[in-house]
């Protein structure tokens, strides 16, 4: 499907994808010179025909691009979202749970911070149906979660991936997918995307992912 700027007119919600890609052996961080500038022009040619849109970007470095785009554009903070490190939260339910042979419905937990290799893992929230995870461990006979180990292979899953056939595509559609459907039916859930971070945890004047409430208005709180 083919179209233009004018195309886009009214959406309530628009996906950024557009950029330059990785290739083999580069770090997400190295697209940020070309990427930057691609995807504020493009967010402020969407403001001219859908000022009340969601934008919600996946070019990488995302997190670094979401910047750019609320720094140089007029859309509101809360309604510019970066899928931040919400491929990485599923991608990390999916690793423990083969460690500890559970469905990765019944893990809590999140990967926050940067989308990337400096992504980080809040251990202290990660549990089984509520039960913090050593507690789990320690009563159903598992050996302890090796935590680094795990952090590593969150990292590492994407380059892995691309490595094999060249893209990331079904993960981050589906991360994408999920976005949208708690933006649209409404659903206020959390979930861990990038957000313009202004005093909260301490931290100012940067995007990160933390976890925000997500609603039809886009971000409409961060949680602490």
């Amino acid at each position: 499907m083919v179209g233009d700027y004018p195309d886009t007119k009214n959406s309530d919600v628009i996906v950024i994808t557009a950029g330059a890609q990785l290739k083999a052996g580069q770090d997400r961080n190295s697209l940020a010179a070309v990427n930057t500038k691609i995807v504020s022009d493009i967010v402020n040619e969407c403001y001219g025909y859908s000022p009340e849109a969601l934008i919600i970007l996946v070019t990488n470095p995302v997190d670094l691009n979401c910047y750019f785009a609320i720094k140089n554009s007029p859309y509101p903070k809360h309604r510019v979202i970066s899928t931040g490190t919400l491929l990485d939260t599923a991608r990390f339910m999916k690793i423990l749970s083969e460690k500890i042979l559970i469905d990765p419905k019944n893990i809590g937990g999140y990967v926050l911070g940067e989308h990337g290799e400096t992504a980080s893992i809040p251990w202290s929230l990660v549990n089984i149906c509520g039960i913090p995870l050593r507690t789990y461990c320690n009563e159903n006979g598992l050996p302890q979660v090796d935590q680094e180990e795990v952090r590593k292979a969150v990292v590492q899953a994407g380059y892995e991936i691309f490595k094999r056939k060249g893209n990331t595509n079904h993960g981050i559609a589906a991360s994408v997918f999920r976005l949208i459907r708690t933006v649209q039916l409404n659903e206020h859930s959390v979930l861990p995307v990038g957000c313009l971070l202004e005093g909260e945890y301490g931290l100012d004047d940067v995007v990160l992912s933390v976890p925000a409430v997500i609603g039809r208005k886009g971000i409409e709180r961060i949680s602490s």
